[in-house]
Order: C-alpha cells, then structure tokens, then sequence
C-alpha cells in the first residue's frame, strides 16, 4: 500500500517511492481568467458578473449602480533611522561616516545627525533614554548604555544590558524606549576598523571634552558620567 502522500503532488504507478510530480492547484470551477488576463490572486473573492439586465447591487433595475471610486493603496514611508541616514550618506560620499539619533525623554527619537553634529537637546533638563548609531566604512560598531540604577548603593549607575554590535549600514540601538526605562547617564562605543569619537552633554556639566578609542576594535571609549544623580543630555560622534 502506497503512503498518504503529500497535497499537491503525486507518483505515478510503478515508480519507486520518493518520486513526486506536481500538479497546478485546481482553479475554482466555473471561473476561468480571460485570455491574455491574470488569474486573481483569491479566486473565492471573484464572483460572475451579473445576468444581462439584472443590477449589480440592490436597488432599482434598469442602468445599474454607480462604479465605485478606485481606492488608492499607501505605502508607509519607512522610519528614518540612523542606517537609512547612514546609506544615503555614503551613496553621496562613500567613505567612513557615522550617523545617530536620540530618544529623548518627553520627546521621543530626534531626526539623525551625522559626522559631529548634535543629537539630543540642551538646556531643557531632558534626559537621553535610547541611541540609535549605524556607520559606513569602519566594518561595524558596538555600544552599551550606562543607566541610572534606583537601587545604587554607591552613588553610580550600571550596566543593565549587554554589549550589542551590528556591521556596516545596519542600525545598532543602545538603552531603551520603554516608558519606565531608566535615563542614560553614559555609554561606552567603538568601531572595528580605525577609531569612533565622541563628545557628550551631561546635565548641570556641560559639554565634556573630546574622547576617542584606539584603533584594532578591541578598545572602547566612555561618554557621560557615571554620577547617579545626572544623565545624558546630548551627544557628537565622528569617524
């Protein structure tokens, strides 16, 4: 006895098991496309037009109804992240650039900033929650947010997540947006090819100085504070 066999394919009689032709799915009977026309993608949401002389939809007979006005399909425009900022960067000056963006409490994401200009806010007491880093041209970049810690014995905050790292042109997010996620107080980065830079905001401090890593992508480099009492407010990178 031959075993149940699979939908849509079948063995023909004395053929060793195994072997299998398919078949085309039968097509709902009594429709058929028009020559030269494409088959509906559901045929169970075609019907067969109306009977001569027969409305096409409740109401008087005679003329028929109306046609219904054609409806549009919209496509929504994909979130502009760092990675999107990033690839159109490099599609107009292919070489090493870095771009990023901050999620801000109150606020949510900033636009993307690239190679040294400011994501974040000054001045309006805002701490930044999340970054969004994607870079072109130094083989990839990782990162970890430093956060404030409620449970802090020592005056600092911690590490609450792990190290997360994502190659060239693809997004890399560090902290989180989630509405009780802790304000960044800092955060660590490198780049695997060359060196990453960076100059944060810290609230009630100000701009801190220049910081960058060494080359070899096994060296990082820390930016913000590690007071408990502070956070993230803004940030630059270069590449």
């Amino acid at each position: 006895m031959d075993r149940v066999q699979a939908p849509g394919s079948y063995r023909r009689h004395g053929e060793a098991p195994g072997s299998r032709h398919q078949y085309a799915a039968a097509q709902p009977f009594g429709l058929r496309p028009a020559r030269g026309a494409t088959a509906p993608l559901d045929p169970a949401a075609s019907s067969a037009p109306a009977a001569a002389g027969t409305p096409a939809s409740g109401g008087g007979g005679g003329g028929g109804s109306a046609a219904e006005p054609e409806t549009k399909e919209t496509t929504k425009a994909p979130e502009n992240t760092a990675a999107v900022a990033v690839q159109q960067l490099d599609a107009r000056d292919p070489g090493r650039h870095i771009c990023y963006r901050a999620y801000v409490a109150g606020k949510g994401w900033t636009d993307p900033e690239c190679d040294g200009t400011m994501a974040g806010t000054v001045g309006q007491n805002l701490p930044i929650k999340a970054l969004n880093i994607a870079v072109s041209g130094t083989k990839g970049t990782a990162g970890s947010a430093f956060v404030h810690d409620p449970e802090s014995t020592n005056g600092k905050g911690h590490y609450n997540a792990p190290w997360s790292g994502k190659v060239d042109g693809i997004d890399n997010y560090i902290g989180s947006t989630k509405k009780d996620a802790p304000s960044m107080l800092g955060f660590v980065i490198n780049v695997q090819d060359g060196v990453v830079c960076q100059t944060a905001h810290v609230h009630n401090e100000g701009w801190h100085g220049l910081g960058c890593d060494e080359p070899g992508g096994d060296h990082w480099i820390f930016g913000g504070t590690l007071s408990n009492d502070l956070w993230l407010e803004a940030v630059k990178f270069t590449v």
